[in-house]
């Protein structure tokens, strides 16, 4: 609205035009730092796991509902809600997209992703698995090394990006087969959440 009324300026005089875009410049810059500072504050913050999985999962549905043989789930549990991790809501969605995307490309667009999600004292386990062929042999040998990928438009840094991510939180990330591809996601549990 403020960049629309600068072209009803022509009107003012110089001097009131210069003011005016001064107010309109200043009134920008403190909307983008209020914007910066709440997009810092909610990045920081832990993620609630199940949460953070149920949306990407919401937008996963959405982004592959012409793929009608494509099934993604999340197996429920009540006491999974309000359990949070020791990584940011906005890495660990980036992290759950990406293997969501490898999985469903790996398929065809034609298969099961099941999301399953494990807690203990200390730790919280994310697991996505498929029914599809698996990693490959050569893949298993150096998968979180950048470069390293099974797609052939893939640039190979989404599984070496998570992991440093996890690494950096101590959490973890292994992949291995069992009648399709598992990737396993360990992450340090925050007990008490206090906002």
């Amino acid at each position: 609205a403020l960049k629309t009324s600068r072209t009803e300026l022509s009107k003012l005089s110089e001097d009131e035009r210069l003011k005016v875009n001064t107010a309109i410049n200043r009134i920008e810059d403190i909307a983008y730092t209020l914007l910066k500072k709440k997009r810092e504050d909610l990045s920081d913050r832990p993620a609630d796991v199940q949460s953070s999985i149920e949306h990407i999962l919401i937008e996963k549905r959405m982004q592959y509902r012409q793929h009608k043989d494509l099934k993604i789930s999340l197996n429920k549990k009540d006491d999974n809600f309000s359990i949070f991790a020791r990584l940011d809501s906005t890495s660990l969605k980036n992290i759950i997209s990406n293997i969501i995307n490898n999985s469903a490309e790996a398929m065809s667009f034609k298969g099961e992703i099941q999301i399953g999600i494990e807690r203990n004292q200390q730790e919280i386990s994310i697991r996505i698995s498929d029914n599809g062929d698996g990693f490959s042999t050569k893949y298993l040998m150096n998968p979180f090394n950048d470069g390293v990928t099974e797609k052939s438009n893939g640039n190979g840094i989404g599984l070496s990006q998570a992991k440093k991510q996890l690494h950096s939180v101590n959490g973890d990330i292994e992949i291995f087969n069992e009648d399709g591809a598992v990737v396993l996601i360990s992450i340090g549990r925050i007990r008490h959440l206090y906002v």
